[in-house]
């Protein structure tokens, strides 16, 4: 099975802008949810983790 996870909430996000690449780091609400996601995947027998080198919020919501 395939998940696809988008990263957490930034600020821009709520705002409506496009980040891009830009390196917006997640706010509060985005963390939150980084959490969360990593309790469902948690249950999950999840093998691999992807994600992009270009810009870090991926990584951080991995994280």
């Amino acid at each position: 099975m395939i998940y696809c996870i988008r990263h957490g909430e930034t600020d821009w996000n709520r705002t409506m802008r496009i980040q891009g690449a830009s390196n917006i780091p997640l706010n509060s609400l985005g963390r939150q949810q980084a959490v969360a996601v990593a309790e469902i995947v948690s249950l999950n027998d999840c093998e691999h983790l992807y994600k992009p080198v270009s810009v870090p919020r991926p990584g951080n919501t991995l994280k």
